[in-house]
This record gives C-alpha cells, sequence and structure tokens, in this order.
C-alpha cells in the first residue's frame, strides 16, 4: 500500500503466546513499526496520525481453550477507523514470481494482473502452498 512518498504493509501476524505489546516491539525491531505507534515509531507516528487515528493493529481473530479445555473463537470485522485508513492509501502491485527478493520491484497492473493471476490458478490447483 502506498500513501504519499511512503510505502507501508498490511501483514497477518500469528502469535501462540503473548500480547499485542510484543507485535509492536518485534515488528519495530524488524523495522516495520506499526502506524501510528509513537513509542516504537516515534519518527513517522505524528504524520501516521494525520490519516490513521491510532495504533495500526487489529486482532480479527481470536482463539483459546476454555477451562473445560473447548476450544472458542471470535471473529471481529476491521474497525471502522481502520477501515477508512486503509481506503486513503493507494494499492501497489508487486512482482511476487520474485518473491526471494524481498525488496520485490513494483509492476505496471496489467504485468502483476497476469503474475497473480498465475500464481492464483496454480493456488487452486494444489501446487502451491502458503
Amino acid at each position: 500500500l502506498k500513501g504519499g512518498k511512503n510505502v507501508f504493509s498490511l501483514c497477518r501476524i500469528v502469535i501462540i503466546t503473548g500480547r499485542t505489546h510484543q507485535i509492536r516491539i518485534h515488528m519495530s525491531a524488524i523495522g516495520h513499526p506499526l502506524v501510528s505507534d509513537p513509542k516504537y515509531n516515534s519518527r513517522t507516528a505524528s504524520t501516521d496520525s494525520m490519516w490513521c487515528p491510532r495504533i495500526f493493529l487489529h486482532a480479527w481473530r481470536l482463539g483459546f481453550p476454555d477451562i473445560n479445555h473447548e476450544y472458542h473463537e471470535v471473529n471481529a470485522p476491521l474497525a471502522a477507523d481502520l477501515a477508512k485508513s486503509l481506503r486513503t492509501l493507494e494499492e501497489v502491485k508487486i512482482d511476487v514470481a520474485n518473491a526471494d527478493n524481498p525488496s520485490c520491484r513494483i509492476l505496471a497492473n496489467d504485468v502483476a494482473e497476469k503474475i497473480l493471476d498465475k500464481r492464483a490458478k496454480s493456488m487452486v490447483a494444489g501446487k502451491e502452498n502458503l
């Protein structure tokens, strides 16, 4: 996703144990701090807050076993303020065929669509596991 001169990644993070604070500090430690995080992203948090009013962190699914060892799962849609923030950004197509390159260069839309379509078809056919 692109906003002005900045490029952002929308990530799915799976944690086994821990708290949201661990997500915040670990993402910052690898050079990808959360949007609008004043503690771990002080460099851009104030400008981020102009388009995203709070830390961009959302638990869309939470699962846990109760005291009887019965598993429960709760799903929550993306909050309206975060959805609105996402809509202010521009989608960027990347070269997924070049996944070994962490910078994955940006492609023209027609080339990206062909690559994504080919990858989607191979996933449906069971040729690729993610």
